[in-house]
């Protein structure tokens, strides 16, 4: 029902939708689909990525008590009901039967996004780092994106999970590709970004403090909240304003403000991004730290 939550628009859809639709009635799937119902698509995907398969058992990680954000593990009280839907469905040969598949569309995914050059650029503007990025993606995923952090004792890591590659567009392969690392960029930098808002609490609140003006979108409730996706995606105008030719960088632009004002209802965000992009430019020595005082002072200018 949600095609945003799910990619419905490809062949490899249509291939999960012909293996697995017979088994609809197993008891995970509506487990699974209340979950869903209820909020929990983001909680309960992140944490399957902390599961594997050891036989045919499915084991935790030992690493992670959880990879969602919340206090509980959304799949580890179905482990039983997910074995017997991976056995009866007969699920690891399907898996099989894609592995080149997968493969490819990591090679793709690597392609579009150069995560090296999005985690230099970031860690060369912040006084935040990290020791690792895991980055998790399924062709199965819209746009519904998540991320996480975790630190130990001596590292530091950043989790992911984002929709598979752009395989066909209307867009030149310079803009298809920025559109892609958009996608990744802007749940990277949340784990640049939040730790800063984090000290701005106060501000944050009273810049935005008529939220009505600002958004429209019921999912990002609070100022904090709404302030951190202005401030990701217009992190992201920063970074590709030095990494396309000005011709491309004109239209990604125009695309990514679009797609926050009219899809995303963020209604201020074109005015926001042009003044966040005029501090940037101004600024002797890049920092993320540096552009907060600026540009939540420009937002309690507005009216």
């Amino acid at each position: 029902r949600d095609r945003n939550m799910v990619k419905h628009s490809s062949s490899y859809y249509d291939e999960v939708i012909d293996h697995f639709r017979p088994f609809s009635g197993e008891p995970i799937v509506g487990i699974v689909e209340e979950i869903v119902r209820t909020g929990g698509y983001a909680p309960i995907k992140m944490d399957a990525c902390g599961f594997q398969f050891e036989g045919e058992s499915i084991v935790k990680d030992i690493t992670y008590d959880r990879l969602n954000w919340g206090i509980v593990n959304y799949v580890e009280p179905w482990l039983d009901e997910l074995e017997s839907f991976a056995s009866k469905t007969d699920f690891r040969s399907f898996y099989q039967r894609h592995e080149r598949f997968y493969e490819e569309s990591i090679a793709l995914l690597e392609d579009q996004t150069q995560v090296r050059n999005q985690w230099d650029w970031i860690e060369n503007i912040s006084e935040i780092t990290y020791d690792h990025y895991w980055i998790t993606f399924s062709p199965l995923t819209g746009g519904s994106h998540s991320t996480n952090r975790f630190e130990g004792t001596s590292f530091k890591q950043t989790a992911m999970f984002i929709s598979g590659p752009i395989e066909d567009s209307q867009y030149s392969t310079a803009v298809k590709n920025a559109l892609m690392t958009r996608v990744l960029f802007t749940e990277i930098d949340h784990n640049y970004v939040n730790p800063v808002s984090d000290q701005y609490l106060a501000d944050i609140s009273d810049a935005l403090k008529d939220l009505s003006t600002w958004s429209t979108n019921s999912n990002y409730p609070s100022a904090y909240l709404v302030f951190n996706e202005y401030m990701t995606w217009a992190l992201f105008i920063l970074y590709a304003s030095e990494h396309l030719s000005e011709e491309d960088f004109t239209q990604v632009n125009e695309l990514v403000e679009r797609q926050m004002v009219e899809s995303r209802r963020f209604r201020r965000f074109a005015q926001f991004n042009d003044a966040l992009l005029d501090i940037y430019e101004s600024q002797t020595v890049k920092s993320i730290e540096a552009l907060f005082p600026e540009i939540l002072t420009w937002c309690k200018e507005q009216t």
